[in-house]
């Protein structure tokens, strides 16, 4: 897939060089490869639970050491 959608080649010239019908290379990279817009979207959902992450991690030791700190 990756000489059709990287590299330029043509899809009937992969499907031939791997021995597999022509359609069913057009339908796996039709199906397996994701618009560069879903992929973006990816990265921002990734970095906003990393974010997320970050913040549940910082409000929990700020609890603890509230927590603690009554104690005394």
């Amino acid at each position: 897939m990756k000489q059709v959608t990287k590299r330029g080649y043509k899809t009937s010239e992969v499907a031939e060089q791997f021995g597999v019908n022509y359609k069913s290379m057009h339908y796996w990279i039709a199906r397996y490869s994701k618009p560069k817009v879903s992929k973006k979207a990816e990265g921002s959902a990734l970095s906003e639970i990393q974010q997320l992450k970050a913040d549940l991690k910082r409000v929990t030791e700020e609890r603890d050491i509230l927590k603690e700190a009554d104690t005394f």
